[in-house]
Order: structure tokens, then sequence, then C-alpha cells
């Protein structure tokens, strides 16, 4: 019986290193490509209790008026990618950019199961987070990707890149 459990206690100890070494990285947040922390990230920046589809009403609307473009962030606060993307949204290169160009609304999609009527509505659901739709200040839809999922290996730099095709 001895020789049989001879191997729990490292097995158990090795699980512990693991989850230590997980809890630590996170305890010390790493600069994402474009040099921020991601988790200077606003923090939720996806909001489930949101109501989405009004708050991209109200962005059309206003948008409409200030001759800006809306831009649809469906994502995840637990994803990196989306947690990336939003500590660069909010980064002083990014948003004075943004401010001036977009209105911002991030969707929270959960584990693809909040929201997706919303995603399908404005571009077709994505396998990939985070996803992002341009509408027009009519609320058309001008631009759809998913190019964007790779976000926290991105510069700040590529961010912007991405952003400024679909300036107005």
């Amino acid at each position: 019986m001895g020789v049989r459990h001879a191997g729990r206690p490292v097995l158990v100890g090795l699980t512990v290193l693991i989850l230590l070494a997980g809890c630590g990285s996170s305890a010390s947040p790493t600069p994402a490509a474009g040099g921020a922390a991601t988790s200077a990230s606003p923090s939720p920046f996806y909001d489930a209790n949101a109501n989405a589809q009004a708050d991209i009403d109200a962005a059309v609307a206003a948008a409409k008026v200030d001759v800006r473009r809306v831009l649809i962030d469906f994502g995840a606060n637990w994803s990196e990618d989306c947690t990336a993307l939003a500590a660069d949204f909010a980064s002083a290169e990014v948003q004075p950019f943004l401010d001036t160009h977009f209105r911002v609304v991030p969707v929270e999609i959960g584990n693809w199961d909040t929201n997706m009527a919303l995603e399908k509505k404005y571009g077709g659901a994505s396998n990939w987070m985070p996803s992002i739709a341009i509408l027009d200040g009519s609320g058309a839809v001008l631009y759809r990707s998913d190019a964007i999922q790779g976000a926290a290996a991105m510069s700040v730099a590529e961010v912007m890149t991405y952003l400024q095709k679909w300036a107005q």
C-alpha cells in the first residue's frame, strides 16, 4: 500500500507549485506587447449587466450627431487578448484617438453564451475574441473582424494602425 501512494505526494506537491506559479504571475502583471500592463485595463471592461443593445443604440445616435463611428468590442474579462485590448484602449496613446474618432461600446459575450444575438446582428457570430464591428452613424455595419484576437501580442502601434483604417 505504501508503494501505491508513493508518487501521490510528489504529484500533489507539483500541482501546488504549478498553482502557486500561476497565482504569482497574475499578482504581478506582465506588460502586453504594446507596453501596457494587462491588469491596467478598466476592470471590468466588459459589463455582463449592461444593456448592450441600449448602449449600442445610444452610441449610434451620438455618432450620428458628432460624425464619429461606433466601435463595438465583443469580448470577455477572462480573456487575455480582451483585457490586453482594453488596456491598449485606455492607454495614453490610443484613448485620445478613440475619443476623437469612435464611440466605443464594449459588449460582454462571456463564454460565447451572452449577447450572442448582438454578435450575430452586427456581423455574424465569431469563434474568436475580441472581435470588432465598426458602424456608421446610421447603425450600418461598415466592417467586421476578429483579426484583433491576438491583441495580447500586438503593440500599441499595431493597435493604432488597425484603428486608423476605420477612423472617419
